[in-house]
């Protein structure tokens, strides 16, 4: 297993996941079930245990789901995604 982080700076947590994909917990949680969102890191046995997701790979994936259509194409294709 690949795990890319080096602090907790390289980490989001639950809420800061649901405000970049604009999802909630249970939805974010049913995506993971599905096997549609990658699975955080928890880093003990408790069933209150905090989430945490590599930022990488949220953005990575946050990338793969933008719409693509002409209009974003034509002008928004020198604009960098901020994430």
């Amino acid at each position: 297993m690949v795990i890319a982080y080096r602090s907790k700076d390289d980490l989001y947590n639950f809420d800061e996941v649901g405000e970049l994909t604009c999802a909630s917990r249970p939805t974010i949680n049913r995506w993971i079930k599905a096997g549609k969102f990658p699975p955080p890191l928890v880093f003990n046995n408790s069933h209150n245990a905090p989430k945490y997701w590599e930022k990488k790979l949220v953005r990575g994936w946050i990338s793969d789901h933008l719409p693509q259509d002409k209009f974003r194409e034509k002008y928004l294709k020198d604009c960098e995604v901020l994430i």
